[in-house]
């Protein structure tokens, strides 16, 4: 026994002896920067990964074998290695060439982003893929706004193109549109909040009446038309606000912005987050008050976050994160052209009221198979309410003349899903390519109460059960299965082409029933309703880019869109608008042509071209009641598919640091120059009345121009923005109606300005004045809540705010 012992020990003795210690690093040959989590193979039987410092290590036997070391975008290093002793080694990798622009490029803007408020997406962040999009990427951080009203004019200010109305005088609901698409709500881009979706219902009802406090958000994201394959078939793209992570280095820090504001604004943000172990948390909550520049127009908002994310290990995480938003809104209602004339401060209606009780959950993991393969699987649900009260008659009646009960509409949105992507990055030759799949579960759940709430003032949110003159009730299930990929492939040294195909299966229902005054004998009739629409959609794309040099890329891409009638579609009371029972979904394609980059470390551009296809457009028409209808008005909209229509133009993005800003002991001015012109036609209508009309909400010259000067701790921004002319209505009505739901809405100037002050000690002052010059202007006419009628924009209104940080 113990022979055999000491020949084992002597064997052991003899095995460790002739181990030695291999460590290295790997670099970029050109720029000397760390290459993480590069896959590691020495000989055939070892195999390791590097870690975030580039580093790895094996304990192997002596002796020559092959070093092989791989990263994506970078050409694989394959090198003869003979050890005799412990070794520890730098090893360099080349870029790969046909990548060599594109990682120039986004070396240079993780510098920019010290400097830049807007910039693009890399090609491949976490599990997306954003070759060949048109993208704009906004960074709060450097953006000048008046962050106490969360102003989107100013936020979208550097972003071509945008159409925003506003009629929000605190900022809680966000509302943007592009390329003739309207901007209610949003609801023409799928809206997410750090990726997972926040309208009250991505299929059925895709408005969202949240948006984040710009104080929570660290960067928005935005993707034209050809986000369709990875993110859903939304004609106007993707929409995502990426909220902030609590600081690495902290256990806990804490954030505290006060602000306050004319009309009586006042609110206060209070933001806590840090890295407590292995787990980093934020959680902000904020509470808004405002008495509105037009009496009626009280506000009290109350808005909470919380997010945590583990680090399971090095290659695996999981986040949960809790969202609620809680607020009421007085709404003085619409004007007529003639009272918005006359003052538009003034209000004609007391009783209407706004409610909206929103709840977000949302859990994500997220898993790291090795360097080359990523994937994220993101469960969500919503729990929401969304409640509706006042008047909606003819807004030339005053409230003396309603004996009714006020309208109500009562809302509540269930719904949760869940999204897993994959993306592998690989080799063609000495060239990397990507391959992103992802599969999609939607389901929704959304009840819709109407008929009369109680009459007077006072904010009640409670259906009048013993006048049932007029009501409804619905159901609105809804589905959606969807199965997506896109694979990014090298075809020589400088072009990429990423093709791409999504196919969507969409189930809508409706059940419920309408109560009715029947004209011939003045009885409640229930009528009944129902329907069922299954569809399976097949969308397919296209991006290219081509690297003309290190410094710029063409870009440009074909995708194919889709819209499903939404369940307001299918069924309102509404005195003003009437539905199409035939109505049917619309279809069509977005296509971009860009050129993008930027010349030395001043100058930042990116132009480009589109065009908008868009068959059986769901619009409105102007309609008559005849003679003995026993409406007491003639005119109603008619929501219907109106006709295909084609939309195109050119926007361009430039900005120029006229004097250097790094220096801040020197001035800095920094210009940009945002300019969109456009162009949106109907055709092949078989409504006489619209056939070669212009599209409604699209104006042809949108124009923002502004300059940001900074010295030592001193920054200041002035901002001019120019929206031409548009219609409110397929039928290019030049002059409204007594009820003002059509005519034009007339070309506007606004100039802002905003100033900010950083102490030595990380105090920060912020003022400034919104809308400068005063100027009397409208962005909307409402066919409902808050309307209806015109909804006038704020006046020249000021802001003071207070921020620290411990």
């Amino acid at each position: 026994m113990n022979k055999w012992f000491l020949i084992f020990l002597s064997l052991i003795f003899q095995f460790s002896i002739a181990q030695v210690l291999f460590e290295g690093q790997v670099k970029d040959r050109k720029t000397n920067q760390i290459v993480p989590f590069a896959s590691v193979q020495y000989g055939e039987k070892y195999f390791t990964e590097c870690d975030a410092d580039g580093m790895f290590r094996f304990k192997i036997p002596r002796g020559k074998k092959t070093l092989i070391i791989s990263s994506v975008g970078y050409h694989k290093l394959t090198k003869e290695i003979n050890l005799n002793k412990s070794k520890t080694s730098v090893f360099y990798l080349d870029p790969s060439q046909n990548m060599l622009s594109e990682t120039v490029l986004e070396e240079q803007l993780e510098g920019e982003r010290a400097k830049q408020s807007i910039y693009r997406l890399k090609t491949i962040e976490g599990t997306t893929l954003n070759s060949g999009k048109k993208n704009d990427v906004i960074l709060i951080k450097n953006t000048h706004y008046n962050s106490a009203t969360n102003s989107s004019r100013q936020v979208f200010a550097q972003v071509p193109g945008l159409n925003i109305w506003e009629s929000d005088q605190a900022g809680l609901q966000l509302e943007i549109g592009a390329r003739g698409l309207s901007p209610q709500r949003t609801s023409n881009f799928n809206t997410r909040q750090n990726g997972y979706d926040i309208s009250a219902d991505a299929i059925g009802y895709p408005e969202s009446y949240y948006t984040p406090p710009t104080h929570a958000v660290e960067k928005i994201q935005l993707i034209r038309g050809a986000a369709s394959l990875q993110y859903g078939p939304q004609f106007g793209g993707m929409l995502n606000f990426q909220l902030k992570k609590g600081n690495p280095n902290k256990k806990a820090e804490i954030s505290v912005q006060q602000n306050i504001g004319s009309f009586g604004l006042f609110s206060t943000y209070l933001g806590v987050g840090g890295q407590i172990g292995k787990m980093n948390y934020y959680t902000f909550g904020q509470w808004k008050t405002s008495k509105g520049w037009r009496p009626n127009s009280s506000l009290d908002s109350w808005n909470f976050f919380g997010g945590m994310e583990w680090n399971l290990s090095e290659k695996s995480s999981l986040k949960f994160e809790y969202t609620k938003l809680y607020y009421t809104a007085q709404q003085p209602g619409g004007l007529t052209d003639l009272q918005f004339e006359d003052n538009p401060s003034q209000s004609n209606r007391t009783g209407n009221w706004f409610q909206v009780d929103w709840n977000v959950f949302a859990l994500r993991f997220e898993h790291r198979f090795s360097t080359a393969t990523q994937m994220s699987s993101q469960f969500f649900g919503l729990l929401a309410k969304r409640n509706a009260l006042g008047y909606l008659q003819n807004i030339s009646w005053s409230e003396s003349q309603f004996t009714t009960n006020r309208d109500l509409i009562l809302s509540d949105f269930r719904n949760f899903g869940n999204e897993t992507k994959l993306i592998h990055r690989y080799e063609i030759g000495k060239s990397s390519a990507a391959l992103l799949a992802g599969v999609r579960y939607y389901q929704g759940f959304t009840e819709k109460n109407q008929g009369f709430g109680p009459s007077g003032v006072k904010q009640e949110f409670e259906l009048f059960e013993k006048n049932k003159n007029s009501g409804s009730f619905y159901e609105f299930p809804s589905k959606n299965i969807a199965v997506f990929a896109e694979n990014m492939i090298p075809l020589n040294t400088r072009w990429n082409i990423t093709p791409g195909i999504r196919y969507e299966y969409i189930h809508t229902q409706a059940k419920g029933f309408n109560q009715v005054i029947d004209p011939n004998n003045g009885n409640v009739v229930k009528q009944f309703g129902a329907k069922n629409l299954k569809r399976g959609v097949l969308l397919y794309g296209l991006g290219v880019t081509y690297f003309g040099n290190e410094n710029a890329e063409w870009y440009a891409n074909f995708s194919k869109n889709y819209r499903g009638i939404n369940f307001n579609d299918l069924y309102e009371n509404n005195y003003n608008l009437v539905i199409d029972s035939n109505l049917k979904d619309e279809s069509g394609f977005t296509v971009d042509i860009g050129y993008r980059g930027r010349f030395n470390e001043r100058f930042q551009f990116d132009a480009s071209v589109f065009y908008l296809d868009y068959s059986d457009r769901i619009g409105f028409l102007q309609k008559y009641y005849p003679e003995n209808h026993p409406k007491q008005y003639q005119s109603y909209r008619f929501k219907t598919n109106i006709s295909d229509s084609r939309t195109f133009g050119f926007d361009s993005y430039l900005s120029y640091e006229v004097l250097s800003m790094e220096n801040q002991e020197a001035i800095g001015l920094r210009v940009f120059n945002n300019f969109t012109w456009q162009y949106g036609q109907y055709l092949a209508s078989q409504e006489e009345s619209i056939d070669g009309k212009k599209i409604e909400l699209v104006p042809n010259i949108n124009w923002k121009i502004g300059g940001l000067l900074t010295y030592k701790n001193w920054s200041t921004s002035l901002v001019y923005s120019y929206t031409g002319e548009q219609f409110s209505d397929a039928q290019n009505s030049k002059v409204s109606d007594n009820r003002a739901l059509t005519g034009l809405i007339p070309s506007y100037h606004i100039v802002d300005w905003n100033m900010k002050y950083q102490t030595k000690n990380q105090w920060i002052f912020s003022s400034g004045v919104n809308n400068v010059l005063n100027s009397r202007y409208f962005t909307r006419r409402a066919s409902g809540y808050p309307g209806p009628g015109i909804i006038p924009a704020s006046p020249r209104n000021f802001y003071f705010s207070i921020e620290k940080t411990f």
